[in-house]
């Protein structure tokens, strides 16, 4: 016995990537927490109600892409910081080079 009834569409092709059906998958799957008729979403009732103009839903969109652009933002800050500083060469060294290279480009497009 099924303990959430298999609905048509995008269900049906989340089990075929090999998501776990059920309870758990939705629980595991962020995106069910999000749009209205998924399981989570139909058990919570503050996700059903609207909140400042905007159902609870809608807001856990926005809260969970701000969340991830956050998390995006911080860890490639830290990234960055973490790196070592140090002075490369340049990797063309002189402005003769570009000078000879750029009329090449026009000429080997032509037929």
């Amino acid at each position: 016995m099924a303990l959430v009834r298999a609905r048509p569409g995008p269900v049906r092709r989340r089990r075929a990537l090999g998501a776990r059906p059920g309870p758990g998958g939705d629980l595991a799957d962020a995106d069910s927490a999000t749009h209205p008729g998924r399981w989570i979403v139909e058990r919570v009732e503050w996700l059903q109600t609207p909140h400042a103009g905007l159902l609870g839903s809608q807001w856990a969109q926005y809260v969970s892409g701000v969340l991830g652009v956050a998390v995006l933002v911080g860890y490639t800050v830290w990234w960055l910081r973490r790196r070592p500083v140090t002075r490369r060469e340049p990797r063309v060294r002189h402005a003769t080079t570009w000078a000879l290279a750029a009329p090449a480009v026009p000429v080997a497009g032509t037929p």
